[in-house]
């Protein structure tokens, strides 16, 4: 009986430190910026995002869903589900601006979506200047 629960002791500190030493080579938090794979775009959200994970993307906003969720698009022209906080105001911003947004990660099972804790507007290039022109004039 007491070799018994040796072994599952063993086996219970051993997990732990397993699991925290996946944290510690999987996980950014705390770490400076740079040294693992930042979570910049839709793609990338969905391969390496893990639940809680910090991201920032800049795109637009698309498509209102109701209630605080809205369709946002990066730049690469994929999307996903951001759900903003009621904390920020987000007045400041209009459909199809280019904004960089920055939240956490809620992954689940079955949905990927970003808790948007705030965002700022950015400077458009000279090609996005040109290439807004250029829409407008086709659909007039």
């Amino acid at each position: 009986m007491v070799k018994i629960c040796i072994v599952f002791f063993l086996c219970f500190v051993s997990s732990i430190s397993y699991a925290n030493s996946y944290e510690q080579e999987h996980c950014c938090k705390g770490r400076p910026q740079g040294f693992d794979t930042e979570l910049t775009s839709v793609a990338k959200i969905q391969q390496y995002g893990k639940d809680d994970d910090f991201v920032h993307i800049k795109g637009r906003f698309t498509n209102y869903l109701g209630d605080d969720k809205y369709v946002f698009t990066d730049f690469t022209g994929l999307t996903i589900v951001v759900e903003l906080d009621d904390d920020f105001n987000w007045s400041q911003f209009s459909k199809n601006e280019l904004i960089e947004i920055f939240g956490e990660l809620d992954k689940d099972f079955f949905s990927v979506k970003v808790k948007c804790n705030g965002g700022k507007a950015l400077q458009k290039t000279k090609e996005e200047i040109e290439l807004e022109r250029v829409l407008s004039i086709k659909e007039r």
